[in-house]
């Protein structure tokens, strides 16, 4: 019986490490004190591709709050070696919005080592970076300017404020 259990367990250990799943919270701030952020994630292999699912998928910021979505990438036999992407539209009162994407894009050594490099692109601009291979990583905070009154400040690849210019 106890070598039924064991044979059990470590079949579930090596299924477990085979198909993981990296879980990411995104912490979503709004910092402006005259509206509210409206973050919807957008489904569709253009925007996102190879995430098994996010939680909550609509979130409604008030000023001066902030809330926390999570993401977790699908590890598949199809996403192994994908380029893995999560986006969001952000949205003011004022009618202001962008997409946000962070990309997890897999990259490969001299040795066929494969490694990801993160990245951070806002309406089909890349901001912000790490570069794995290049030994290259982009300095946090980096800011963008939306709509005509807030900008977007990234404090790290998972911590996103919206502040008033």
């Amino acid at each position: 019986m106890r070598t039924i259990k064991l044979c059990i367990t470590l079949g579930l250990l090596s299924s477990m490490s085979a198909f993981a799943s990296g879980s990411h919270p995104m912490t979503f701030q709004n910092n402006a004190n005259d509206t509210q952020l409206s973050v919807n994630y957008i489904t569709g292999h253009k925007y996102s591709k190879c995430v098994s699912y996010v939680r909550p998928h609509t979130l409604n910021i008030n000023p001066q709050d902030a809330e926390l979505s999570i993401f977790m990438d699908k590890d598949s036999r199809t996403c192994n070696s994908a380029n893995k992407r999560a986006s969001w539209v952000l949205k003011t009162a004022d009618g202001s919005s962008t997409i946000l994407t962070f990309k997890h894009e897999p990259v490969q050594d001299g040795r066929a080592y494969t490694t990801y490099n993160d990245i951070i692109v806002v309406d089909g601009n890349k901001i912000a970076e790490t570069d794995i291979l290049n030994d290259f990583s982009t300095d946090f905070p980096v800011s963008y300017n939306f709509g005509s009154h807030y900008r977007l400040v990234f404090d790290s690849f998972r911590n996103v404020r919206l502040v008033s210019r």
